[in-house]
This record gives structure tokens, C-alpha cells and sequence, in this order.
């Protein structure tokens, strides 16, 4: 018996070596896959941001598009008074112009984003009005 163990220790012990080679080579490959899990969860970050600002710009502009919408619909042109509208808040305000045309500007929020448009109409002989140009202005 003394000697099977004596003969386990020094099997133990020629193999010691490579067993510390094979520690130091697990710690390098658990450095490099945790750095490369941290490089990809950095890049999932960031496409997660964009796609969060896509989202409210999205919103944003079916907000905008909706307080439009609200404006022509009413036969008067008379406008929109700011008001809740989901999370955020809409209005519109329409200025008359020459020629049967008048111009409304539409706002909206969504939290501390905005977003603004302006539609150019012209009122038909049916009462009806046509867009004639529509665009995005710089937010406020």
C-alpha cells in the first residue's frame, strides 16, 4: 500500500507541470471569450439604442401626421388645440393664405423629443382640401 500511493504521488507530480500549462491555457481562453462577449454585448447595445430612437421617431411622426389629419378633417381649417395624445401631446395651428391656401404647422412631443411639419393645402370647390406640399421643419 505504501508504495501504490508513493507511486500515485509521483504520477501526480510528473503531471503537475503540464496541468499548470493547461490552467494558464483555460484562463487565456476565458480572458479572450470574455472579452469578445463584452465586445458583442457593446454592439447589441448600441443597435439597441438606434432601434429605441427609430421607434420614437416612428411615433413622432405618426403624432405629427395624425394632428395634420385632425386639421383637414375639420371643414373651418380652424386648427388643433394642444392636447394628450398617447404619451406625448399634439396641436396644430393653421394660417390663411391667398387663394383659398392656408398653411398648417403641426407639433408634437414625446417626452422632450418634437417633432414639427408643415402642409401647404388649397380648399377645392367641393369644400375638400388638397395637400399641395407637405414637410418636415427643424425641431424647436
Amino acid at each position: 500500500m505504501v508504495r501504490r500511493a508513493g507511486l500515485r504521488i509521483a504520477r501526480l507530480r510528473a503531471g503537475g507541470s503540464e496541468g499548470g500549462f493547461a490552467l494558464l491555457l483555460a484562463l487565456f481562453v476565458t480572458l479572450f471569450a470574455s472579452a469578445a462577449m463584452m465586445l458583442s454585448a457593446a454592439a447589441l447595445k448600441v443597435e439597441l439604442d438606434e432601434t429605441r430612437a427609430e421607434a420614437i421617431r416612428i411615433r413622432l411622426d405618426a403624432m405629427v401626421d395624425a394632428a395634420i389629419a385632425e386639421s383637414l378633417a375639420d371643414r373651418d381649417l380652424s386648427g388643433l388645440t394642444r392636447r394628450p395624445f398617447g404619451d406625448g401631446w399634439i396641436e396644430s395651428r393653421v394660417e390663411r393664405l391667398a387663394g383659398g391656401r392656408a398653411r398648417i404647422q403641426a407639433t408634437a412631443m414625446l417626452g422632450t423629443r418634437v417633432r414639427d411639419a408643415e402642409v401647404e393645402v388649397v380648399v377645392v370647390a367641393n369644400g375638400r382640401p388638397r395637400v399641395l406640399e407637405w414637410r418636415a421643419t427643424p425641431s424647436s
